[in-house]
Formats: C-alpha cells, sequence, structure tokens
C-alpha cells in the first residue's frame, strides 16, 4: 500500500514539473517568423553572359541579381532573423545527482537526482525577442538600401561608359574635318595659294585630336571594367573592347516635385530602417521594465534511500527584485536612447526632402543646359564651320580660322555630349533619391505618344564636312 501511495505522488509531482517546463517554452506571444529567408527576390546566381547589345535597364537587373555585395547583406539578414527565437528560449534545466548522508562505513547512504529549471514570470522573452525582430528588419531596409544603391551606381558607370562611347564618337568626327583641313591647306600649298606653315599647323592639330582619341579609347575600357565590376562581373570575364551599349532614354522633362516627395517619404528604406531603430529602442525598454518581476524556479527530485525511504522532491522558487536602482537606470537609458532614434528619424526624413528638392533644381538646371547647348548653341557652331571651310576653300580666311572654328565646334559637341549623360545622371540619382517616382524619359515619351528624342543614328548630310556619322 505505502509503495503504491509513493508511485501516485512520484507521477503527481512529475507531471507537474513537465508542465511548468512546457507551459513556459511558449510562454507569452508567437514570434513573428521573417517574411522571407532575408533573400532578396533579385538575388541569383552570377551572371556571366551578357547580351551581345547591352542596355541601361539590362545592366541594372544584372547587377541586383548578381553582386556579391547584395548576397552578402542577404546573408547578414538571413543569420539576424534566427536571433528572435535564440533571445526568446528558456535557459537550459540543470540535472544533479548526488549522495546524502553518506555514512563513514559506507553502508545506508541516500542517492538523489534534481532537475532545476528557471523561468521569468514576465514577458521579457517576448520582449527580448521583439529587439532582435527590430533589428531584423533593419538588415532588410538595409538590403532594399544596398539595392537602389546598387542600382543607381550600375546606371552611373553605364552612364559613364556610354559618355565616352560618345566622345570617342565625336573625337572621331573630329579627326576626320581636321584631315580634310589637312588635305586642303596642302593642296593649296601644292597649288602655291598657300604657305607650309598651313600644311605643318593642319597636321599638328590633326595629331592633336588623334591622341585623344586614343585617350578616350582608354579610358573606355576603364569605364568598360568599371560597369562590368559594378554588375558583379569580373572585368576579366569578358573582352572591354567588344561590351556594346544601347542608347539610353533621356529624361524630356523633370517630374512633379510634390509627387517625388511623397514617394520618397513612402518608400525610402531609410525611413523604414530608421523606424526599426526606434522599435529596437522601444523594444529594449519593455525590456528594461520587464526586469521589475521576479524570476521563478521548478525544482523535482528523487532519492533513493538504502534503507527503503526513497522520496520525491518538489519545489517551487521565487527571487526577490529588491535592487531597484540599476533597473531604473536601465529603463531610464531605454527611454533615452529611444527619444533619440525619434529624433534621427525626423532628421533623416528632413535631409531626404532636402536631397530631393537638391537634386530636382540640379535636373532642371541641366536640362536647360541641355537644351540650349542641342537647340541654340550646336547649329551655330556647325554653320560656323561650314562657313569657315568654304571661305578657307576660297581663299577668303586663313587657316587660322579655320582650327578655330572646327575646335569650337569638337568643344561644343563634347560639351554637348556632357550635358546629356550629365541629364541621366542626374535623373538617375532623383529616381534613387524617391523610388518608384514618376517615369521619365522613354516611358515617358511612349505613354505621352510624342516623337522620341534624337538619338545617335547618324544621318545623311551630303558633303557636308561637319555632318554627324
Amino acid at each position: 500500500m505505502r509503495e503504491k501511495k509513493n508511485s501516485k505522488t512520484q507521477m503527481f509531482w512529475t507531471a507537474l514539473f513537465v508542465t511548468f517546463c512546457l507551459e513556459n517554452a511558449s510562454f507569452g506571444e508567437p514570434i513573428r517568423e521573417p517574411g522571407g529567408s532575408g533573400e532578396s527576390p533579385g538575388i541569383s546566381a552570377s551572371v556571366n553572359v551578357l547580351p551581345s547589345t547591352l542596355d541601361i535597364e539590362t545592366a541594372v537587373q544584372i547587377g541586383v541579381a548578381g553582386h556579391p555585395a547584395l548576397k552578402a547583406q542577404s546573408s547578414r539578414t538571413k543569420a539576424a532573423w534566427e536571433r528572435p527565437k535564440q533571445a526568446a528560449a528558456l535557459p537550459d534545466p540543470m540535472i544533479m545527482v548526488g549522495v546524502d548522508k553518506l555514512p563513514l562505513d559506507g553502508v545506508g547512504a541516500d542517492y538523489m537526482f534534481q532537475v532545476i529549471q528557471s523561468f521569468p514570470l514576465s514577458r521579457i522573452r517576448k520582449r527580448r525577442a521583439d529587439v532582435e525582430s527590430a533589428r531584423a528588419r533593419a538588415e532588410e531596409f538595409g538590403l532594399g538600401a544596398m539595392c537602389l544603391d546598387r542600382e543607381l551606381s550600375v546606371r552611373l558607370s553605364f552612364l559613364d561608359l556610354w559618355e565616352w562611347d560618345r566622345v570617342i564618337d565625336i573625337s572621331e568626327q573630329s579627326v576626320a574635318l581636321a584631315g580634310a583641313a589637312a588635305d586642303l591647306a596642302l593642296a593649296r600649298y601644292s597649288a602655291g595659294s598657300g604657305g607650309q606653315v598651313d600644311v605643318l599647323r593642319s597636321a599638328a592639330e590633326r595629331c592633336g585630336l588623334e591622341a585623344s582619341l586614343k585617350v578616350g579609347r582608354e579610358n573606355r575600357t576603364s569605364a568598360a571594367a568599371a560597369l562590368l565590376a559594378s554588375m558583379g562581373i569580373p572585368p576579366g570575364a569578358k573582352d572591354l573592347g567588344q561590351l556594346r551599349l544601347e542608347f539610353p532614354p533621356e529624361p524630356t522633362e523633370a517630374p512633379d516635385l510634390d509627387g517625388l516627395l511623397k514617394e520618397a517619404k513612402a518608400k525610402r528604406p531609410e525611413l523604414d530602417r530608421a523606424q526599426a531603430a526606434v522599435d529596437e529602442a522601444e523594444a529594449a525598454g519593455r525590456v528594461a521594465r520587464a526586469q521589475y518581476f521576479p524570476q521563478a524556479q521548478v525544482l523535482s527530485g528523487y532519492m533513493l534511500s538504502t534503507m527503503e525511504t526513497d522520496s520525491y522532491q518538489g519545489m517551487l522558487g521565487v527571487s526577490v527584485p529588491l535592487w531597484l536602482g540599476w533597473r531604473n537606470k536601465a529603463v531610464s537609458e531605454a527611454e533615452a536612447r529611444a527619444e533619440a532614434s525619434r529624433f534621427e528619424t525626423a532628421n533623416l526624413l528632413l535631409e531626404i526632402e532636402q536631397e530631393v528638392v537638391g537634386l530636382h533644381s540640379a535636373l532642371r538646371a541641366a536640362l536647360v543646359s541641355r537644351d540650349t547647348l542641342r537647340d541654340e548653341v550646336l547649329p551655330m557652331s556647325e554653320a560656323a564651320a561650314n562657313a569657315a571651310f568654304a571661305a578657307y576653300a576660297a581663299g577668303t580666311v586663313g587657316l587660322v580660322s579655320l582650327i578655330d572654328a572646327q575646335r569650337a565646334l569638337y568643344e561644343t559637341r563634347l560639351e554637348e555630349e556632357r550635358m546629356r549623360a550629365d541629364v541621366c545622371r542626374r535623373h538617375a540619382r532623383l529616381m534613387r533619391a524617391a523610388p518608384g517616382g514618376p517615369v521619365t524619359g522613354k516611358r515617358q515619351q511612349q505613354e505621352a505618344g510624342s516623337s522620341p528624342a534624337r538619338t545617335d543614328e547618324p544621318e545623311k548630310n551630303g558633303g557636308d564636312p561637319t555632318a554627324s556619322r
């Protein structure tokens, strides 16, 4: 009868201990699982095969999909989402085995086996998980910001390479013009109507332009390497001289500023990351306040006695959070950090608005400069070069006037191409500052049904020495 009673008592205490442990294994609200593995939708294997002609959108897709810096941040995000459950875990139970009442003659000893489990009597485990979840969200938003930065880097590298292509093209045109002037000077010298100085001067001008052309080709190689690197492709994996670009779309006008400001406030991942920092600080404050609550400890054990007096032990202990000084300081620190994070978010919002307004104004200024060069200055420079060539052929002006007119045309064409690239760069930076802003460029022309902007396709212009190739 006694053995049956002891068996029931042991079963009761064992069930009580197991119940306490299982209940505290899921204490508090469930922890939110991450929305994904931390992997950005665009992250995939590296792309080593490029199309024969690369357009800017394809370059951006390749760069966002395969760049190792984004993959590294994706892995950091995935790692961060492994932290919440770790932070909410119970401490490991302690198992104790011992000998009690051991006589000197070694007869009649009692042997005991105990299991001890500690757990909080507050929601501190859930609060700690909230802190880690906020940090993981910050990593996710950091990945979003890095994707936008990578997209901007690829666009700028693409535009740099495209600009060097245009510089090389303009330099080749100017070399052809200088060659025509040198041939004309030589013909006049052979006919006795010109001097040897004109022949030497025209040859020197052509040599200088050919040197500029060689420099441009070397700079193009460097720009091509930078583009491939920004896309996550080793520059040595492709013949840089064979990399061909498709003409990028140019914005025709600046987007609406109010729409850009709304997009920036709604879609900038930096703001989301700053808010995650606020959430982390507030969760840390809840952790600090949870420390005002006590900790509990459950002990369950069994004692085997050689005197046939086996017993079962069960004990519940509660800590006393007596020392409030450091707890008050921890709460004050957390509240101060939360307040600082909120002010940092407000400051970031001001900086973003300033950035959008400044980039919008810079784009408008660049559009004015580009349109003025294209529509007014360049036609006049071409007309002046044509007139100078005809006048020199007729013998009414000297070679110096012709060289000055051709050099002015060369510099004007270079400036116009640089302004076209600068407009595209400023537009790309503006779209980085306001992700998802109003459409511009090719899409804007297609939706408005307007005629496309001028391209770099050659136009036939008879025997005009200043005609574009």
